[in-house]
């Protein structure tokens, strides 16, 4: 079974928001949409994986050997790859604005 519809989403945005620069005030630097907006021109779109190559791709994002990933469940994987997308455009806008 897997993760209801927008899950990942909603992670990844909170991921995001958990560790985007803020400015002096506190607020955000970049909202998530306007963040997705600068990198997506910048690499020009989203990066595609594979089937072949899904279980190296996400055991290397991860960080989990292949026996620990076969014991996530879907949902448990979406949850972590939501988070982890989240924060590495964090990580990306924060470069950025450096």
């Amino acid at each position: 079974m897997g993760a209801p519809p927008g899950k990942r989403a909603r992670v990844r945005v909170a991921g995001y928001e958990a560790h985007a620069p803020r400015t002096n005030i506190g607020k955000l630097s970049y909202g998530y949409d306007e963040a997705r907006d600068l990198y997506d021109v910048e690499h020009q779109g989203d990066f595609s994986v594979p089937d072949e190559a899904m279980a190296p791709y996400l055991c290397e994002t991860l960080e989990l050997t292949v026996s620990e990933l076969a014991a996530w469940d879907w949902n448990e994987v979406v949850i972590h790859l939501g988070w982890r997308e989240g924060k590495a455009l964090a990580a990306w806008v924060e470069a950025q604005v450096q």
